[in-house]
């Protein structure tokens, strides 16, 4: 007994996309089937990301006789093959000279194509025997999931004395080229007077205002910047409490994306003098500075 395997793997995704034609030539042989025998050829099919799926070929007994032709999958060959029984064949002609066939296979598995003599007790039999497997295979457009970009602001000096300057970590990630990153002050002080002026640049970045800009280009930006409290004092009247720090992720038509924010608290300095009574030459005298909700900040002597 004479066993041919042509085992077929194939790889395909199973996005429903766009397909392909797509031909294989499974069989195309020319055997020698002894009498009182059958041979048969053993192919995997793999369905899985094709459609359209077809086999066909044919069946020439070159001898000048006939030859008993069927094709299985696994099930339907065990069952003919160890009982006897011809159920679910695919194909099935017998004492054919010449018979084109064709059928679709319907799901992933081993099937056979077999040549059986086994009714001849004396003659050979010199079937040719060709299978072609059509299909069209589904090829995946893979899209890339967009990246969502993320931003971070952290106050590293939660509480900020006059003229001091608030220190301010600006984070973002996943930024994409058409992104920019800006950062802005929002609090008690006078935004238009801030604009106005060529030292000042915490403005809220709306049409024709000078927030300050980080990136224009992919990738991340990880910047601390310092915020002047003394020009907002000086140049944009303003005055003390909090103030809200934000920055955002703007595309390139200016949409904002997603924003971040943190705060700082701007505090008055008082200065306390312990005087004594009298002073002589040499003594030491003690000067506080205190904020306004009276936190110790700087201490001289």
């Amino acid at each position: 007994m004479r066993e041919l395997f042509a085992v077929l793997f194939v790889l395909a995704f199973l996005y429903l996309q766009t397909a392909s034609a797509e031909s294989v030539t499974l069989i195309d042989d020319k055997p020698t089937v002894p009498a009182g025998k059958a041979i048969y050829y053993r192919v995997y099919i793999d369905i899985t990301g094709k459609e359209k799926n077809i086999i066909f070929g044919d069946v020439i007994e070159t001898a000048g006789y006939d030859i008993n032709f069927y094709v299985f999958d696994q099930k339907g060959f065990n069952t003919w093959w160890y009982e006897g029984r011809l159920i679910g064949a695919y194909v099935a002609a017998q004492r054919i000279k010449s018979y084109s066939y064709s059928f679709v296979p319907d799901h992933t598995d081993y099937y056979y194509f077999v040549l059986d003599n086994k009714y001849s007790w004396f003659t050979n039999k010199v079937p040719q025997i060709k299978a072609i497997w059509t299909y069209q295979t589904i090829t995946p457009i893979l899209t890339p999931i967009p990246t969502v970009p993320g931003i971070y602001v952290t106050v590293k000096t939660p509480t900020v004395v006059e003229g001091d300057k608030a220190k301010v970590n600006i984070r973002a990630e996943n930024l994409a080229s058409n992104h920019v990153v800006k950062w802005w002050v929002e609090g008690p002080y006078n935004d238009a007077k801030c604009r106005a002026d060529a030292e000042c640049s915490v403005a809220v970045p709306t049409a024709g205002s000078k927030a300050t800009l980080f990136s224009t280009w992919s990738g991340k930006v990880d910047v601390d910047v310092y915020i002047p409290t003394g020009i907002l004092i000086d140049k944009a009247d303003a005055t003390y409490g909090i103030f809200s720090v934000k920055a955002g992720v703007f595309d390139q038509a200016g949409n904002l994306i997603t924003s971040a924010a943190a705060s700082f608290n701007l505090v008055k300095i008082e200065l306390n003098v312990n005087l004594p009574s009298t002073i002589y030459k040499g003594m030491e005298f003690v000067v506080r500075a205190l904020p306004l909700h009276g936190e110790d900040v700087l201490r001289e002597q």
